[in-house]
Parts: C-alpha cells; sequence; structure tokens
C-alpha cells in the first residue's frame, strides 16, 4: 500500500516486465489520487533513449512523440563525455620473447 501523508495513493505490484500501480482501492473510504507529479526533463529522455542527441530529442518533441521538455537546459551528460574519450593505442613492440616460459620485461 502507497500512502503520500497519510492519503492512499495505491497498491502496486510487479507485473511481468513492470511494476503496476492500481489506484484503484478496495476500501470504500478511501479515495484513489486523481493526479501524479511526474518529473520531465530533456537529460531524462536523453538517458531513456539512450543518450540520443539533442538534435533527435528536438525532433522528437516536434513530432509530439515526448513530451514539451525544455531542449535549451542541456547539460553535459557523464556517460557520454566518458565514452567519447580518445584510448590510447598500444605501445608497439620492439622486441618479442620466444623461448617457452621466459619472463617478459615492459621496457
Amino acid at each position: 500500500m502507497i500512502l503520500h501523508n497519510g492519503i492512499f495513493i495505491g497498491k502496486g505490484y510487479r507485473g511481468r516486465a513492470l511494476y503496476v500501480l492500481n489506484i484503484t482501492s478496495d476500501n470504500a473510504n478511501e479515495k484513489p489520487s486523481s493526479s501524479a507529479y511526474i518529473a520531465e526533463s530533456v537529460d531524462l529522455w536523453h538517458s531513456r533513449l539512450g543518450h540520443v542527441n539533442f538534435a533527435s530529442l528536438k525532433r522528437l518533441r516536434n513530432m509530439r512523440l515526448i513530451p514539451n521538455v525544455n531542449t535549451d537546459n542541456c547539460s553535459k551528460c557523464d556517460v557520454c563525455v566518458e565514452v567519447k574519450f580518445a584510448k590510447k593505442p598500444f605501445k608497439s613492440v620492439t622486441a618479442r620473447k620466444i623461448a617457452l616460459l621466459e619472463i617478459v620485461i615492459q621496457t
């Protein structure tokens, strides 16, 4: 049972793949909530859609496929920044060890 400030909101249960919130009440004295607070932001949709670029988010917003979120307040996504780091290539090998179980020393 989910309560907010002592007011009945609903009962949740686990469905096949998602958690489902049932807002109908078993008790006639408890009135279910008729509204929900949904926090929407461009960063949240950016993450939900697999870190898609913000131009694509604007197109999705214009096609009314996502809520009307403000795409001007885009912050740098830590995941996207980390993925774009250039990785240094391995050092080229100048001499190879040939004998079996020979000790390899980094130079």
